[in-house]
């Protein structure tokens, strides 16, 4: 989204649509040559995502610039701090890299070995064991814009949910065809899917405290996400309906926008974490 320029709010759209209707599950992950076992026991991952690097800089090289601001966190697996990057310290050629650094979910996928100028080499990961939601990198790139908390909104979007979920599932024939080797892998990705759910939750509450001068216009949290083995794969079939739901959303939002707002959320989350409301503004 970065690298379009405003008044082309369609053409992103719909590029992006293309994008995620035309990506296929080779293009992210593959299996090591051996075995998965090979990635537990030498490759520091379950799965080998090296696919993926290459799909985010054949996606990056399209663009010539930054049209809009961005941030993207990874966790520094040597000195267990989060880094942040953005278009003022990581330039346009460059930035596959960090967004490929941040989808490096430890045990599933190998840590990055970045490359550095001087020679070093720097060793990067998803930062999902600290944390994931960090609003505070957006709001200090939009202080550099206005001049008072009040004039910056922010939105939210959540993504996954704590639905109901089939530990396994029973697929037969497709995809899941001879797929039994990644159950255990599966069974991770919901997890952590869970783990997000609760610290994000309690994330957006305190970004709230931290930050009430801020408007928190909307959050949104995903009522359809896939989880499990569906997260490792990639199709048409897989993704359109995520759309579908995004679309649908949005339109729910310009028709009830207070469903969306931040009373709403901090009612939602006294509902579900048992909080008490007014302990929460």
């Amino acid at each position: 989204m970065a690298g379009w320029p405003k008044g082309q709010e369609v053409e992103m759209i719909q590029a992006g649509s293309d994008l995620w209707n035309n990506m296929t599950t080779d293009q992210v992950w593959k299996n090591w040559a051996l075995s998965p076992v090979m990635g537990l026991t030498s490759k520091q991952g379950f799965l080998n995502n090296r696919p993926l690097l290459d799909f985010l800089k054949n996606m990056t090289d399209q663009f010539d610039r930054f049209y809009k601001r961005i941030t993207v966190s990874a966790l520094n697996f040597s000195t267990g701090q989060v880094e942040f990057f953005n278009q003022k310290n990581t330039p346009l050629e460059e930035f596959h890299k960090a967004a490929f650094a941040s989808t490096c979910i430890p045990g599933a996928f190998p840590n990055y070995a970045w490359e550095q100028a001087d020679g070093s080499t720097k060793y990067y990961s998803d930062n999902f064991m600290i944390g994931n939601i960090n609003p505070d990198s957006a709001i200090k790139q939009c202080l550099e814009l206005v001049d008072d908390e009040s004039k910056i909104t922010i939105d939210v979007l959540l993504l996954g949910n704590m639905r109901d979920f089939e530990t396994y599932p029973e697929h037969t024939g497709g995809w899941f065809e001879n797929k039994h080797h990644l159950k255990s892998y599966g069974n991770f990705m919901r997890s952590r899917q869970i783990k997000y759910q609760h610290s994000n939750s309690n994330s957006i509450v305190q970004w709230i405290r931290r930050r009430p001068n801020v408007n928190w216009r909307y959050i949104v949290q995903q009522e359809n996400a896939v989880s499990g083995l569906d997260m490792l794969r990639f199709s048409a079939d897989n993704t359109w309906p995520l759309q579908e739901e995004g679309r649908k959303v949005a339109y729910d939002i310009l028709s009830n926008p207070t469903n969306y707002g931040k009373e709403a959320y901090l009612a939602w989350n006294s509902e579900s974490f048992g909080q008490e409301e007014d302990s929460l503004l």
